[in-house]
């Protein structure tokens, strides 16, 4: 049966018409995607932030920082950074980040100089210099009153994500803070900040033998956390300043009673360190437990004798010595094994005067797996003092409590929890 000719018109017509919109709904993609990557690139963040895989975003990094040495040699065939940039004075003294990376696609590297103000009343500097075909350096962006401030050592790197180039910074003790700057031809466009905070923990016991109580575990799982990871969020600024987790069975105690604990916490890691020092010279710098203050008490392995004990957190590994407070850290590949690098537990246990560590007291190994102690504390139970410890794994996201019922040199682990942060994160944009 033949249609008529108005019948096919109106069908070809709506064919065209439905072809058009999906045409113009595609073009709306597309244009959004190309209208606004930095809002793209947020939600990429967001992801990677929520989900605890903040180490992705290194496949993207095409920048490499560069030593002192290679500054200084590039400032003499660079103009600009000799002199015709804003003079950044006392550089020794804060330090400064040059990078190196094709911020324009050209395929040549540029150079990206950073400084930070010296104190609240200075300015940090942002200059951007690109590379000709014959070698030689234009500079394409100076801005001497950047409202950007971070440490010059901390997370300064330019990433390339579905074709467009970000510069990114991530301030070094403050991971949940972003902020990254849309470059194109070398010039800062538009920029944005992420920050975000925990909106609870999930606590999930993995196993527990009967009889033990992780009640106190599971109910204070946002407390320990942050206790364990005090940079992680905005959750409790204050806390970084508090002194360490103290449980039901264990003291603190007062400074006049410290003993002899503060120098053989001192002697352990001086011991400790030593060859590192030795085998890699002037090039490394001590990472020190900056000004503990907190010493406790208990019977941790239940033989009627209390030890003493100090417990902190810091950088397992060593810096890059380049003559100021702080350096770069440096990875040796053999402090620590995988731990290297990581925030982890520094601790000295000490009994009737003689130092030891757990593995000592009674064959525990807290640096066998994958996760990084953190800390641990002492909960004292109807069956005996049971050590609580903290681990966290490599994202600095996941972390797990492990419970160790201590006798007689030996060990039972007696329940294991796992905590998982609830993340919410929030995105200023900046023209």
């Amino acid at each position: 049966m033949r249609k008529s000719r108005k019948y096919i018109m109106a069908v070809a017509g709506a064919a065209l018409f439905a072809i058009a919109l999906l045409a113009i709904c595609i073009g709306i993609i597309c244009q959004r995607e190309r209208g606004m990557p930095l809002e793209t690139f947020s939600g990429y963040l967001e992801k990677l932030c929520r989900e605890g895989h903040r180490s992705q975003l290194e496949q993207y990094v095409i920048s490499r920082r560069l030593s002192l040495d290679e500054a200084a040699a590039l400032a003499e065939s660079i103009p600009h950074m000799a002199g015709d940039a804003p003079p950044i004075p006392n550089i020794a003294a804060v330090g400064i980040c040059v990078l190196a990376a094709d911020v324009n696609g050209d395929g040549l590297e540029d150079v990206i100089e950073y400084a930070p103000a010296q104190d609240d009343d200075g300015a940090n500097m942002l200059a951007i210099y690109l590379q000709g075909k014959e070698g030689d350096y234009r500079l394409s962006c100076s801005q001497p009153l950047l409202d950007t401030n971070i440490q010059w050592h901390a997370i300064i790197e330019v990433v390339k994500y579905k074709k467009n180039i970000y510069l990114l910074f991530i301030p070094r003790n403050e991971q949940s803070r972003i902020i990254a700057c849309r470059l194109s031809e070398g010039v800062p466009r538009e920029k944005m900040e992420l920050t975000y905070v925990c909106r609870d923990v999930k606590a999930e016991t993995i196993f527990c033998l009967e009889g033990y109580d992780v009640e106190r575990v599971l109910n204070r799982s946002v407390d320990y956390y942050h206790t364990a990871d005090y940079y992680h969020c905005a959750y409790d600024a204050r806390r970084r300043w508090r002194p360490m987790e103290c449980g039901s069975g264990e003291t603190e105690i007062d400074r006049e009673e410290w003993g002899n604990i503060k120098e053989l916490f001192n002697n352990k890691y001086r011991e400790e360190r030593q060859p590192y020092l030795q085998k890699y010279g002037d090039t490394l710098i001590n990472i020190t437990a900056w000004g503990f203050t907190d010493v406790f008490e208990s019977d941790m392995n239940n033989n009627g004798v209390r030890e003493q004990y100090i417990k902190t957190l810091e950088r397992l590994g060593f810096e890059e010595n380049v003559g100021l407070f702080t350096g770069l850290p440096i990875i040796t590949g053999e402090y620590y094994g995988s731990h290297e690098g990581r925030r982890g537990l520094w601790y000295c246990i000490e009994e009737s005067g003689e130092e030891m560590d757990f593995l000592d007291m009674c064959g525990l190994d807290i640096w066998e797996g994958e996760m990084t102690p953190q800390f641990f504390w002492v909960e004292e139970t109807d069956q005996g003092n049971i050590t609580c410890i903290i681990y966290q794994d490599g994202e600095e996201f996941k972390q797990r409590v492990d419970g160790y019922f201590i006798q007689d040199k030996s060990y039972e682990k007696v329940f294991s929890v796992l905590y998982t942060p609830e993340i919410s994160c929030r995105t200023t944009f900046y023209p």
